[in-house]
C-alpha cells in the first residue's frame, strides 16, 4: 500500500512470531563476554515483538490497512459509475442528435 509516497507492506502477526523466534535463537548463541549487551539489546527487541501491547498494535494496524483499502475500493466503483453514467448521458446526446439532423 502506498501512503504519502512511501510504499507500506503489513507487519503480519506470524512475520513478528518468527522475528522473535530467530532473535531468541540469536540471543542464544551470544556466549561471549563481549557480546552481552547485544544480548540484552536482542532480549529487549524480542520481548517488546512478543509482548501484548505490539500485538494489540499490529490489530489495530490490521484495521487501519482494511478500513484504507475497502475506502480505495469504494471510490474506485464511485468513479467507475461516474464514468458509466456520463457514457450514457454522451450516448443519450448522440442518439437525441441524430433524430434532429
Amino acid at each position: 500500500m502506498t501512503f504519502w509516497g512511501v510504499d507500506h507492506t503489513m507487519v503480519h502477526k506470524y512475520d513478528t512470531q518468527r522475528a522473535v523466534g530467530l532473535l531468541r535463537h540469536y540471543q542464544a548463541n551470544l556466549t561471549n563476554p563481549e557480546e552481552q549487551a547485544l544480548k540484552t539489546s536482542v532480549g529487549k527487541v524480542s520481548s517488546i515483538l512478543g509482548s501484548q501491547l505490539f500485538h494489540a498494535l499490529l490489530d489495530i494496524q490490521e484495521c487501519y490497512e482494511v478500513t484504507l483499502q475497502l475506502n480505495t475500493e469504494q471510490t474506485v466503483v464511485k468513479e467507475d459509475s461516474r464514468q458509466d453514467a456520463w457514457e450514457v448521458i454522451f450516448l443519450l446526446h448522440i442518439i437525441d442528435w441524430r433524430k434532429y439532423a
